[in-house]
């Protein structure tokens, strides 16, 4: 028999996504496996034109996130693979099938759901609320030691980068990998971020010039 082509297996699925009466089933297609990998191809497609594209305009928010889903989305989907749907591959392959098409299913929703601004408002709301939360729970459980000590880490990368300095997103991610290599963290680290090293910076110069913060 000869090889389905990823890209007409990803559309076998895709249309059965679409199927009015759809829903999750103890077994799956065969080729649920190439498919799913095939939409993972094509997600990262999506996000990586989304961020060289010229005719694109995002926000620094936007972009940060876009650039969080490039880095996370496929190890998550191979970790799922590796630790849920391959170790029962050998014993129950129909299981590890309905594995991969339920995971496939969930992605297309989500995007076909997102793309047609079914969700896009209910979603917006809760992940900014979520986002206030969470910033309000951090707030409250970061001693004054670990601020200073992240404040010292960027007044040295301040220090190392010269005089020319900047109250701008720009110049906190051009001096954020010194401040990750000073705090002891890997270059991938999530935190701090741009905008909190931003943060920093701002009430650096505020503290050392007496300027209004206004930038």
């Amino acid at each position: 028999m000869g090889r389905t082509c990823p890209r007409i297996l990803a559309s076998q699925c895709r249309r059965n996504a679409m199927a009015k009466k759809f829903r999750p089933l103890p077994t799956a297609p065969p080729y649920a496996k190439a498919a799913l990998f095939e939409y993972v191809d094509h997600l990262e497609r999506l996000i990586t034109g989304s961020l060289t594209a010229s005719g694109v305009k995002l926000a620094d928010v936007e972009k940060e996130n876009l650039e969080y889903a490039l880095k996370t989305l496929r190890p998550a989907v191979d970790l799922l693979a590796e630790r849920f749907f391959e170790p029962i591959r050998a014993t129950e392959p129909w299981v590890s099938d309905a594995g991969y098409y339920a995971l496939l299913e969930v992605m297309y929703g989500t995007n076909f759901a997102s793309s047609h601004a079914i969700i896009r408002d209910t979603v917006k709301s809760f992940v900014q609320r979520s986002q206030v939360k969470t910033a309000r729970d951090r707030w409250a459980t970061l001693s004054a030691s670990e601020i200073e000590r992240r404040r010292a880490a960027v007044r040295e990368a301040m220090k190392a980068r010269g005089a020319k300095r900047a109250r701008s997103l720009e110049y906190a991610r051009l001096i954020r990998p010194d401040v990750l290599k000073r705090l002891g963290l890997p270059e991938d680290s999530t935190s701090p971020s741009a905008s909190t090293i931003k943060s920093d910076v701002r009430a650096i110069l505020k503290e050392a010039t007496g300027e209004s913060d206004n930038a």
